[in-house]
């Protein structure tokens, strides 16, 4: 049984902060789902937020990540869920000019960051390691791609969604020299998956490779 000993009731200055964390876990869960296996979670509160108890956002954070794994996760029990996954958690704070959350996941595949904040009340997703996008999570339903720097693959990727009937709200692009590059894609309905295997298809067609990961945020507006 979990009760409330596992709980920090939360600093109501962290309040406005309390929606990221969870948005971030429940993200980071799905981005990370088949392809990681979670060893460690390191959480590190930047900035003004080092001035504050943080238990309550690492539990928000905690709620949001387990929620995928768990139905029955929430901030009451999910640093119990996480031992008993057998999850090491580390929490840590820093006096950094920005105020942000940083999460490393050590995994046996390597390590992967990111880090989010709220900006006047808008929850924003900054970076995924060194790709940066400062995405707004509004929305539910998000498509994370990695692919190819290769002509043509966007264009791929927004005809096959439109042909589908998916909107696409935003399309963020980070390219990197010599490197894949990585796309946040909000949309407003979910991706079906034969449209997903119909995008890597057509990039396998032009001789690029493209790894697409559909996410659908559990705290964001359902679809309609």
């Amino acid at each position: 049984t979990v009760n409330s000993v596992n709980y920090f009731p939360g600093d109501p200055a962290l309040e406005p902060w309390e929606p990221i964390a969870e948005k971030m876990g429940d993200f980071a869960y799905q981005y990370l789902s088949g392809d990681y296996k979670v060893q460690e979670i390191a959480l590190r509160f930047n900035g003004a937020l080092a001035d504050h108890a943080t238990q309550s956002l690492t539990a928000r954070f905690l709620k949001g990540y387990l929620q995928n794994a768990y139905e029955s996760a929430n901030v009451v029990n999910a640093r119990q869920l996480a031992r008993e996954a057998g999850l090491r958690l580390i929490e840590s704070r820093s006096e950094n000019v920005r105020d942000y959350i940083r999460v490393a996941f050590v995994t046996a595949q390597g390590e992967v960051i990111f880090r989010g904040s709220q900006i006047n009340l808008k929850e924003i997703l900054h970076s995924i390691n060194d790709y940066f996008f400062d995405v707004a999570l509004k929305d539910r339903f998000y498509l994370v791609s990695t692919h190819s720097d290769v002509p043509g693959i966007v264009g791929i990727i927004g005809t096959n969604l439109g042909d589908a009937g998916v909107n696409i709200e935003k399309f963020s692009l980070e390219d990197k020299p010599d490197r894949p590059s990585m796309a946040i894609i909000s949309t407003t309905t979910r991706v079906p998956q034969e449209i997903i295997r119909a995008i890597e298809l057509a990039v396998s067609s032009r001789g690029g490779e493209i790894k697409l990961k559909p996410i659908a945020l559990h705290s964001a507006p359902a679809e309609d």
